[in-house]
């Protein structure tokens, strides 16, 4: 079994090692009637490689009946932290294309 943690720029694999928000290329909660899942896909292969049920630059993580919700909730606030992450990358892009000094303060 994996345990999964979200972190504040992370998602630690309990006793694996992590992935840094910035290496997820997607994530993907899928319910049917008997189960669920939820799908990490990453940019490098590399970075999952030695986990479980790894294929092709996806980890698919089961997820258990009591633990749904749970699951559904991780996935959303995950997916509104890699756009805040995406949103502050591209903030400082446009700051230094501009010349102007990167606001501290702005997140």
């Amino acid at each position: 079994m994996i345990r999964v943690l979200l972190d504040t720029d992370h998602v630690s694999l309990h006793e694996r090692g992590y992935l840094p928000l910035r290496a997820l290329a997607a994530i993907h909660f899928q319910q049917k009637l008997f189960t669920a899942f939820v799908t990490l896909r990453v940019h490098s292969m590399r970075l999952v490689q030695d986990l479980p049920g790894t294929c092709q630059g996806e980890i698919r993580l089961q997820v258990a009946r009591k633990h749904r919700k749970v699951a559904h909730a991780f996935v959303t606030e995950l997916e509104l932290r890699r756009a805040e992450h995406q949103l502050r990358r591209l903030d400082k892009e446009a700051m230094r294309q501009l010349g102007l000094p990167e606001d501290k303060g702005a997140h």
